[in-house]
């Protein structure tokens, strides 16, 4: 079969090929015409971003940008209308601003140039909205201080009859300055600062703004803190004043003492103006000012001094300074006792395995009644190694305190073993 030759004529005589080839070739000379014949025409292009090269001052010289580092101008072309009213044009510019002469802090006005992205360009660049940016250049820095407590308020904060004590910062009183060495340096403190408008009665937590007090009173506008904002919470305790006994407590009481204490106790002074919350005080006949362990008192007159500063749940509201406590356990006896040959195991988890290995004292003594003590023998003392604070998955070797549990004597001093736990 022979194959058929292709005909141009035929072609061109094909009403449809005529049709499509006269369409393309309209749209191709009228691209043609539009490009060389249209005219010029002047447009500002919006938001052109600019170009900085802080990697390479930083590496350099160890100096950073502070406040606006970001800027974008207009820049004005001229060329022809079809290529410059295209949005594609803001990709083809490309704005640069000059770091040639940042050499140490301070600001700069960096100048900007603009040019095309392109290697032959249609169009001219005819000017652009601002000649320069400015960019503050500083070495970086960052440096912790302690908050100070500022509360603004008209008169007094509370009422007659209540006090305050020491703000609290539930989170942190600590807080991280950052920005340029120029101005951190200029720090003298961080102001946690509050404005209350009415007497407190009761602890309060305030929401209060972070502020710098500065050695030229002058502020700070690079300065930035580890927070997400610049504010911090701050607890405002506030206690009323009232006169009360005061009394400790006991801990690791023998049975016996569990209900009363026998033996003579004085406080002194014996009575003092504390302050404590609103809420406690109708339910309180006396201030305990602290526990004292019975593992502490031994036959004698005990002497405890507790410092006001170091109760909890109040404050000491007179200018008390101390407390002095004394125990007169002077009618009772001691006696010392050998180790006992078996030592137990006491709070520990369900299954342990563990093994007393090794004791820190060679002999005991105990404190207690002296007819009882004389009828109290070796074979009837039971001691045990107390786990309570050794974690129930926890294994190797622990070093927990020695017990003895008994209705009217106590061990007198501190004694410990070490425990192997598999």
């Amino acid at each position: 079969m022979k194959n058929k030759k292709f005909n141009t004529d035929n072609l061109f005589n094909n009403n449809s090929f005529l049709m499509v080839f006269s369409a393309m070739l309209a749209v191709m000379i009228w691209l043609v015409v539009a490009v060389e014949f249209s005219p010029e025409v002047t447009v500002t292009v919006k938001q052109v971003p600019v170009s900085i090269d802080y990697t390479t001052i930083s590496k350099s010289l160890g100096l950073e940008p502070f406040g606006e580092t970001k800027f974008t101008v207009d820049v004005t072309v001229k060329g022809k209308k079809i290529t410059v009213e295209s949005d594609e044009i803001i990709n083809d510019l490309k704005v640069v601003a000059s770091t040639n002469y940042v050499n140490s802090v301070g600001s700069y006005n960096l100048h900007l140039t603009a040019e095309s992205t392109k290697l032959s360009s249609d169009f001219e660049i005819v000017s652009l909205s601002d000649e320069n940016v400015e960019v503050f250049f500083d070495y970086p820095k960052t440096k912790e201080f302690v908050v100070v407590p500022e509360i603004d308020h008209k008169g007094e904060l509370v009422p007659d009859g209540y006090i305050t004590s020491d703000i609290l910062f539930p989170e942190t009183n600590v807080v991280k300055a950052t920005g340029p060495e120029s101005e951190i340096n200029r720090i003298e403190n961080i102001v946690a600062y509050v404005s209350v408008e009415n007497q407190l009665r009761q602890n309060t937590t305030l929401e209060a703004t972070l502020l710098a007090d500065t050695t030229d009173g002058q502020g700070l506008k690079f300065v930035t803190f580890d927070k997400q904002n610049d504010t911090i919470h701050m607890t405002v305790p506030v206690y009323k004043k009232t006169v009360l006994p005061v009394s400790v407590g006991f801990v690791n009481k023998p049975s016996d003492y569990v209900g009363s204490i026998p033996f003579k106790v004085t406080v002194s002074p014996e009575k003092a103006v504390f302050g404590v919350p609103e809420s406690k005080i109708e339910n309180m006949k006396s201030f305990e000012i602290a526990s004292i362990d019975f593992t502490k008192l031994n036959n004698a007159e005990n002497v405890f001094t507790f410092s006001a500063d170091e109760i909890t749940g109040g404050i000491v509201a007179d200018g008390t300074k101390e407390f002095t406590v004394k125990v007169d356990l002077s009618e009772m006896g001691k006696k010392t006792f050998e180790i006992p040959s078996n030592i137990g195991i006491v709070n520990g988890s369900d299954g342990i395995n563990a093994t007393v290995s090794d004791l820190s004292f060679t002999e005991i003594t105990i404190v207690g009644p002296r007819d009882y003590l004389e009828t109290l023998t070796a074979d009837k003392i039971v001691l045990n190694a107390d786990l309570v604070d050794v974690k129930s998955d926890a294994t190797g070797t622990f070093t927990v305190p020695i017990t003895y549990a008994d209705s009217s004597s106590w061990l007198f001093g501190d004694y410990s073993a070490e425990v192997i736990i598999n």
